[in-house]
């Protein structure tokens, strides 16, 4: 019988010893990367609870009944048309209903910025909150066309990533389509 003899020299630890060091590091970079991966999650679901916590609060909900009580009318035309003149009277006359009322639009238009720089999956804020941003979306409407085109400070950008929002983040090519036609209808009018 032929034994083999381990003689322990410094190279036979050398070598056991960087291979356990080189599993140790690698099991060190799986557990690093899959804490990472597990937190960055954590924190998205922070931002996705946390919008739905401020827009379940009094406020935001004291906001959409005063955005409700002025989208009062017989069709949706008068309604959108409604609420529109008592955006632009707040607004003219400084009141705090102004501040109340734009308070929905702008949370709207932030989201539709997070969804198109992909700061949040797209997918999940529409489930969360599409159908309210389509709902408010055809009430302010009317008034993203007045502050585009007919105020004295026309803002050619108003409410952009909330009309985006709502309408689902079509893809990049019609976006840029309809931002194209917007600017030659809004330049067609300043000539």
């Amino acid at each position: 019988m032929d034994y083999y003899e381990w003689v322990l020299t410094w190279n036979t630890v050398l070598a056991i010893s960087t291979a356990v060091m080189a599993l140790a590091i690698g099991a060190t970079v799986i557990y690093a990367w899959l804490t990472v991966r597990h937190n960055k999650w954590a924190r998205y679901s922070d931002l996705l609870m946390r919008l739905q916590e401020i827009w379940d609060s009094k406020e935001y909900i004291r906001s959409r009944r005063i955005v409700n009580q002025h989208c009062s009318g017989t069709t949706p035309e008068e309604e959108r048309q409604n609420l529109k003149a008592a955006i632009v009277t707040f607004d003219k006359t400084d009141a705090e209903e102004f501040y109340i009322i734009v308070r929905i639009s702008n949370f709207f238009e932030n989201l539709g910025f997070l969804g198109r720089k992909e700061y949040i999956i797209r997918e999940d804020a529409l489930k969360l909150f599409g159908d309210a941003a389509r709902y408010y979306w055809n009430y302010f409407s009317a008034t993203a066309q007045y502050l585009r085109f007919e105020a004295a400070k026309k803002q050619p950008d108003a409410w952009i990533y909330f009309e985006d929002f709502a309408s689902g983040f079509p893809n990049e090519k019609e976006r840029l389509r309809k931002i194209k036609a917007f600017f030659q209808r809004y330049l067609g009018k300043l000539r």
